[in-house]
C-alpha cells in the first residue's frame, strides 16, 4: 500500500488543494488550469490529424476502448519539482514521467536523475550547449520573463523539449511545483512524521534513524540530501518517504481549516495543464488500479556513466527504448 499512497501525493497531493481552490473560480470543469506545453515535434512523430486546443496542436486520442473513471486511453504526465531557494544545487530536483492507463488499468512512474547530462539547444541565448537536466531548468527559469507561473511554464517547456529531443518521449500534460512552497505546505499542516531508515547528513544537519517529526525546512533537506556515501537512487527513496508522510497530513480531516492558506501557497507556486476533471479522474484511477499494476521505476545506474561536473552521461538508445516502452509511445 505504500506505493499507492506515494502515488496519491505525486498525482494528487501537489494538485489537490489547488484544485479545490480552482472550483471556486472556474465555471468550466474541463478547462486546463494552465497553458499547454508547445513542443516542436520531429517529423516522424507529428500526428496525421492534429486537433486544436487553444493555440496549440495535440494528437487525436489513439485508444478508444472502454476504460475506468470516465476516461479511456492513457496519458503521459511530466511531473517536475523545482528548487531555487532551499538548498544548492538549484534547479529541477524531481523529474518523473507518469503513464496513467485507464484501459488496463495501470500506472507507471519513472524517475529521471536530475544530473543526467543533455545537449541543450533551448539555452542557445544563454550560450550553453550542454548541461544537466536540473540546471537546464534553473537557467531557463532564470532567463524567462513574466510572472512566477509564466516562468515555471517556460522552464518546464524547455525541459520537456530537451528530454523529447534526446529520448523521443512526448508528454501529454505536465505538473510543475516550486519546491520551496513545500516548506510552507509542510509547516502549514504542522510538519510531517517520517520513519528514517538510516542516518544521512545534509549540510550541517544529520538525520538519525527512527521516527521523528520534521518541519518544512528539515523535510526538504532530508528529501534533497545527496552525501558522497549515498546515490541518486537513495534520494528517490527519501523523496517517497516524505511524500508519503505529507499524504497522511493532506488527506486528514485536520487539514480542512488550513485550506485557505494551502490554496494561496499553491496558486503562487504550482502550474499544470490538467483540468480539474482530469485530476479527479486520475485520483479515481489510483483507487481503481490494483497494487500489482502500480509500478515505480527509474533510469537505472546501468543506463548512465560518469560525466563532466559530476553528471551522468546517458546511454541514449537504452534510455529511449526504456522510456518509450514504459510510457507506451
Amino acid at each position: 500500500m505504500k506505493k499507492r499512497n506515494v502515488l496519491v501525493v505525486i498525482l494528487v497531493g501537489f494538485v489537490l488543494v489547488f484544485i479545490l481552490g480552482a472550483y471556486q473560480t472556474m465555471s468550466v470543469l474541463g478547462k486546463p488550469l494552465g497553458p499547454h506545453l508547445v513542443i516542436q515535434l520531429k517529423a516522424a512523430d507529428k500526428p496525421a490529424n492534429p486537433i486544436k486546443i487553444g493555440d496549440s496542436e495535440v494528437d487525436q486520442p489513439l485508444k478508444q476502448s472502454t476504460g475506468v473513471c470516465n476516461n479511456t486511453g492513457s496519458m503521459v504526465i511530466l511531473a517536475t519539482g523545482f528548487d531555487e531557494k532551499v538548498e544548492p544545487p538549484f534547479g529541477a530536483d524531481t523529474i518523473r514521467y507518469i503513464n496513467a492507463d485507464f484501459n488496463s488499468p495501470a500506472i507507471t512512474v519513472v524517475a529521471m536523475p536530475r544530473d543526467i547530462w543533455l545537449e541543450t539547444a533551448v539555452l542557445e541565448e544563454q550560450k550553453l550547449s550542454e548541461t544537466t537536466a536540473g540546471k537546464l531548468f534553473y537557467y531557463s527559469h532564470k532567463a524567462a520573463t513574466g510572472d512566477p507561473i509564466e516562468k515555471l511554464v517556460t522552464a518546464t517547456t524547455d525541459l520537456a523539449q530537451t528530454l523529447y529531443d534526446t529520448f523521443s518521449v512526448n508528454p501529454d500534460y505536465y505538473s510543475t511545483v516550486e519546491l520551496s512552497s513545500m516548506v510552507d505546505v509542510i509547516d502549514a499542516v504542522g510538519g510531517v512524521t517520517v520513519d528514517i531508515p538510516e542516518e544521512v547528513t545534509s549540510g550541517s544537519v544529520t538525520f538519525k534513524p527512527g521516527e521523528q517529526e520534521l518541519d518544512g525546512q528539515q523535510a526538504m533537506l532530508y528529501m534533497r540530501a545527496l552525501p558522497e556515501s549515498s546515490s541518486e537512487w537513495d534520494r528517490f527513496a527519501r523523496q517517497d518517504l516524505v511524500l508519503l508522510a505529507l499524504r497522511d497530513k493532506l488527506l486528514s480531516p485536520a487539514v480542512l481549516p488550513k485550506l485557505p492558506d494551502l490554496i494561496k501557497i499553491y496558486q503562487e507556486s504550482f502550474v499544470t495543464d490538467l483540468s480539474p476533471a482530469q485530476a479527479l479522474d486520475l485520483s479515481c484511477l489510483i483507487q481503481e488500479v490494483s497494487v500489482e499494476n502500480i509500478q515505480f521505476k527509474e533510469v537505472s545506474p546501468e543506463m548512465v556513466t560518469a560525466g563532466p561536473e559530476g553528471s551522468m552521461l546517458p546511454d541514449v538508445p537504452a534510455i529511449s527504448e526504456f522510456l518509450k516502452t514504459e510510457m507506451d509511445q
